[in-house]
């Protein structure tokens, strides 16, 4: 089993803009939330990887709540310190 320790989770946004464009009016198509942070992204690969790992570091509020729901659905194993804070 290998820890990876992420002390600055976040949550990685990405969207998909058709088209985009210089100086126009771009509108976004689609977003996606996805968590992240370096030993959340060691952890995700490592996953791809067929390795087992454990992601652990501070986590806190509804954006802690969210990454770790992410992490559960992607199979990934979690322990994270919780505090008050808002990742």
């Amino acid at each position: 089993m290998i820890y990876t320790v992420t002390l600055t989770p976040a949550l990685d946004k990405t969207v998909v803009i058709h088209d985009f464009a210089l100086d126009q009016v771009n509108r976004i198509r689609s977003v996606r939330l996805d968590p992240g942070g370096k030993g959340i992204n060691v952890s995700k690969t490592l996953k791809a990887l067929g390795a087992d790992s454990a992601a652990t570091g501070v986590i806190g509020g509804n954006t802690g709540w969210f990454i770790c729901e992410k992490l559960d659905e992607m199979g990934i194993a979690h322990d994270f310190v919780t505090v008050p804070e808002e990742t």
